[in-house]
């Protein structure tokens, strides 16, 4: 569009210089911008930005479930061991207008607590999803080395060699066989 060339103009037509600067500005921004859109697409496009994507979506969904887990499975029973705890209600009072009050939402709204119970939970969840995920990656890793260690075929030969090879064993059944004795 424009080739960035000076123009010089004279001083009566001044209107025109700087609507060519306009112009010009106008044209730079949207070759900057078309360039970074452009590099934005090729690393939007790449294979490793989508299998992040996926990556996370999946972990988004594990994570509900494992919670689930936590929450509804594990807990509950570890509780009943421990004298009927509900870890999710466990927690230090700061003050001392939440001190005996049974829930932790209700203390939260008497004064400053200390949930070590849902703290506990979360420790849980994050120990049980990192076993997921160590797990995971150990099976790819085996799965890789599977791979790996499995023969790789040479490839077959081309015409040509082929060729060269059946000139080549004619060539030695042509020859003479030695007796051994000179």
């Amino acid at each position: 569009m424009f080739s960035g060339t000076i123009i010089y103009f004279k001083p009566d037509h001044e209107p025109d210089c700087i609507k060519f600067k306009l112009l010009n500005k106008t044209y730079h921004l949207i070759n900057s911008f078309m360039k970074f859109f452009q590099q934005f697409k090729d690393f939007a496009i790449k294979g490793n930005v989508l299998d992040l994507a996926v990556g996370i979506i999946i972990g988004a969904a594990f994570t509900t479930v494992t919670q689930s887990l936590v929450n509804d499975i594990i807990m509950p029973p570890v509780g009943k061991l421990i004298d009927n705890v509900n870890f999710s209600n466990l927690y230090i009072p700061l003050d001392q207008k939440a001190k005996g009050i049974p829930s932790v939402e209700d203390a939260r709204k008497a004064g400053a607590v200390i949930a070590y119970g849902n703290f506990l939970q979360s420790v849980i969840n994050f120990l049980i999803i990192s076993l997921a995920v160590f797990m995971l990656v150990n099976l790819v890793h085996s799965l890789r080395k599977k791979e790996a260690e499995k023969p790789v075929n040479p490839p077959a030969p081309t015409k040509e060699e082929s060729l060269l090879m059946e000139i080549r064993d004619a060539l030695k059944a042509m020859q003479p066989k030695s007796s051994g004795t000179l």
